[in-house]
C-alpha cells in the first residue's frame, strides 16, 4: 500500500509539473509560467549509453542540493530532442529524468522533493540536458487549490 501511494504521488507531481512547468528552463521564466525556478545546475546527457559521465556530473552538484531546505521542491527537467507524437521519445526523455531522481534518492539518499519533467524539442537543437531547479515558493499556492471545483483547463 505504502508503495502504491508512493506512486501515485510520483504520478500526481509529475503531472502537477507539466501542468505548471510552461517554458522555464535554465533560468529564464516565460510569461506563461506562473512559477519561477532558481537553476542549480544543468546536466548534458550527450552521450547515450556513457552513464558514469552522466552521473559523476550528477555527483558535482550533490552538496549543492544538500544544502537546500527539505521543505523546498526541486524540478529534474529533462529537454530532450524528439516529437511528443513519438511515445519512444517522450519515454526516453521521462526516463533519463526518473534514473537520475531514482540515483539521487538512493545513493545519495536525498531526502527531498523531486519532480520529474520532460520538454521535447523538434529540429535542430543543443545535446539532451538535464536542468536541476529549485522551485520557487510560489508552488505551495498550488497545493491549496480544490480538486473537484472550477475548470481543469488552464
Amino acid at each position: 500500500m505504502k508503495s502504491l501511494l508512493k506512486t501515485a504521488s510520483v504520478q500526481i507531481s509529475v503531472f502537477c509539473i507539466l501542468f505548471l512547468s510552461g517554458n522555464a528552463i535554465a533560468g529564464e521564466n516565460s510569461t506563461n509560467d506562473p512559477i519561477t525556478a532558481r537553476v542549480i545546475a544543468v546536466v548534458t546527457l550527450e552521450k547515450p549509453g556513457n552513464t558514469a559521465h552522466i552521473l559523476k556530473q550528477v555527483d558535482r552538484i550533490v552538496p549543492e542540493l544538500k544544502k537546500i531546505s527539505a521543505d523546498k521542491i526541486i524540478r529534474l527537467d529533462c529537454n530532450y530532442k524528439g516529437a511528443l507524437k513519438r511515445e519512444s521519445d517522450v519515454r526516453a526523455a521521462y526516463t533519463a529524468a526518473a534514473k537520475i531522481e531514482k540515483y539521487l534518492r538512493e545513493r545519495h539518499k536525498l531526502k527531498l522533493d523531486l519532480w520529474i519533467s520532460a520538454r521535447l524539442s523538434r529540429g535542430k537543437s543543443s545535446n539532451p540536458r538535464m536542468v536541476i531547479s529549485v522551485l520557487s515558493d510560489e508552488i505551495n499556492q498550488y497545493q491549496k487549490l480544490p480538486v473537484n471545483s472550477g475548470n481543469m483547463t488552464p
